[in-house]
């Protein structure tokens, strides 16, 4: 989740690779190292062409010459530990790296010891244990970015954002009843064959893998969700991922090799062979060899900055809501939408379509700018609201497949909207990793007469206070710390937003009368949930006895969860204060 102040709900999965160990019929390490230099100099020359016709943001090679190249970058042994060391004292900030040591036996994924693994990439870079830079950059993202499975933990290495590896190939999971085993196809061939009428074939294989182990293999390679089917949906066609833009990354290898072609293998017999592609989306221009590209994108200039100009299209973030009907009302940004029902089946019900907590085209300056995107939700909430008490709409429905989190102010405000009897007594209650250098900062801040009620959070509390809504006044006051199944965690700190479930804002946000019931509403998820999603339906489903339904998951005869994404607080980004 983020505050008024913050950019992204959920850290975005950054691009990075991992290639296979090479086979033993691999050329020796000069022979390889000629052919990757030529590599990345054919990728140049096609980027410099490409330059010529201004075409750069379309710069597509094989995906075998790319990885060719990628491998051909030396280890840089000497920076590389200096990054992991410069990493670390970062880390003591993520508040599960010691329940990941051991975690709970309901946790579905392995346990993850993140300082020990600096210190196995440590060693292996001093024994020479890397053979390419690709490969110790693959070791560090996996560590950080994907074994914690942490939504929040993110670290994005340059040579995983100079090119997008990808496929066209996208599978869509169908039940036929909605009760029976989903199948796999080819969303594509599935699409046209309901309009045109034939039944598409059920996929059998891709590049020879059965089709169910390679997607659930690409879900652990690469999901950072905590349950193993919200990361199986996340490799699959959604319209409700489609509608927050994240259908993209069903399709991207960000670190498992890609051939340049894949042969999809259908349970009636036929194949089909689809061609993949790598996107050149950084200035290649005038490289020559692998050193060059180090060189360029990864060796800090005099100003301690890199050239990592990537070449992106910002996409308008207005979602088309496919699969959805007319809505009744619907946000400016239509990431909230209302439906109301006019079938016999449905004349009680009204659906909540609420995609994700914030919009992305967030461009605020200033606080009444950034106060714009909140008042416009609440907005949409009190009238869909309205809406259903004139039409005496009774039954609810809140969707919520697709969120990833957003704005806590919105996230609060909903609660409120909808339950105001239970919005005056919200909460969020957090608690920070307790550590020797987030003490010695705050008390440090302190010392030197600091007022650490401006400073960021969790230096210092700026827009946050304790457990009963009131100001901290202290750096003692704040960190405690409490022990916490042999752990240190700071005292209980929440978002000064949840305020606005209790009082409203004046002005901008009035909680309205009660009309929904917790017994007549029903929460709908694909274990996507993450973030401040998590903590409303945490607090919906534990504090209202609310029920929820959660889509998809693997094909196994087994309950899901309905909140698979990270349940952690506020975002947090590393730089200069």
């Amino acid at each position: 989740m983020v505050r008024l102040t913050s950019l992204f709900a959920r850290a975005l999965l950054p691009a990075t690779f991992v290639v296979a160990a090479p086979a033993a019929s691999t050329p020796p390490p000069l022979r390889r190292q000629i052919a990757g230099d030529e590599a990345c100099a054919e990728i140049g020359r096609v980027y410099n062409k490409a330059s010529l016709t201004n075409t750069t943001d379309n710069v597509v090679v094989k995906p075998s010459l790319a990885y060719q190249c990628l491998r051909s970058i030396s280890v840089d042994v000497e920076r590389d530990t200096a990054l992991v060391h410069y990493l670390r004292p970062w880390l003591e900030y993520q508040s599960t790296v010691d329940i990941l040591l051991d975690p709970p036996e309901e946790y579905l994924y392995p346990g993850v010891d993140i300082f020990g693994g600096l210190d196995n990439i440590t060693q292996s870079l001093e024994n020479g244990g890397y053979e390419s830079q690709i490969d110790f950059t693959v070791d560090l993202y996996r560590l950080i970015n994907v074994k914690p499975r942490d939504g929040h933990l993110s670290w994005s290495p340059v040579l995983g954002v100079l090119i997008s590896f990808s496929t066209p190939a996208l599978f869509i999971s169908i039940s036929e009843d909605g009760i029976k085993s989903p199948k796999i196809y080819l969303y594509s061939d599935y699409q046209k064959s309901t309009q045109e009428g034939y039944n598409a074939s059920e996929v059998k294989s891709f590049d020879t893998a059965p089709i169910i182990d390679y997607i659930q293999q690409r879900s652990v390679d690469n999901s950072r969700d905590q349950d193993p089917d919200a990361a199986y949906n996340e490799q699959l066609y959604s319209a409700a991922l489609e509608n927050v833009l994240e259908t993209t990354t069903a399709g991207r290898h960000l670190h498992t090799t890609l051939s340049d072609e894949s042969v999809i293998q259908f349970v009636n017999g036929t194949e089909a062979t689809v061609v993949n592609r790598a996107r050149i989306v950084a200035n290649f221009s005038g490289i020559t060899s692998g050193q060059a590209v180090h060189e360029r994108f990864e060796v800090p200039l005099d100003d301690g900055e890199a050239e990592v100009t990537l070449n992106t299209t910002r996409i308008p973030f207005s979602p088309a809501l496919e699969g959805y009907p007319e809505p009744s009302v619907i946000h400016e940004d239509r990431y909230i939408s209302g439906y109301l029902f006019n079938e016999s089946t449905l004349g009680d019900t009204a659906v909540l379509a609420v995609n994700v907590f914030m919009s992305q085209n967030g461009t605020a300056r200033t606080v009444l700018e950034a106060l714009e995107d909140p008042i416009e939700f609440a907005r949409v909430a009190s009238e869909f609201i309205d809406r259903s008490k004139s039409q005496n709409k009774s039954k609810l429905i809140i969707d919520l497949q697709g969120n990833g989190g957003g704005l806590v102010a919105n996230a609060m405000s909903l609660y409120a909207t909808l339950f105001p009897e239970a919005g005056a007594e919200a909460h969020m209650n957090m608690r920070v990793r307790a550590h020797a250098a987030l003490n010695w900062v705050g008390r440090t801040a302190e010392r030197l007469g600091a007022n650490l009620k401006t400073l960021p959070y969790p230096i210092g509390f700026n827009g946050f206070v304790d457990e009963d809504l009131k100001n901290f006044t202290s750096w003692e006051d704040f960190y405690g710390p409490e022990t916490i199944e042999g752990s240190n965690y700071t005292n209980v700190v929440q978002p000064l937003e949840v305020s606005y479930a209790r009082t409203g804002l004046p002005g901008n946000f009035e909680i309205p009368e009660p009309w929904f019931k917790p017994e007549d509403t029903v929460i709908l998820t694909d274990g996507h949930c993450a973030s401040a999603c998590a903590y409303i339906v945490g607090m919906m489903t534990r504090e209202l006895g609310i029920q929820v339904v959660a889509m998809g998951g693997r094909p196994i005869d087994a309950p899901m969860q309905a909140v698979g994404g990270t349940k952690g607080g506020p975002v947090i980004s590393l730089g200069p204060y």
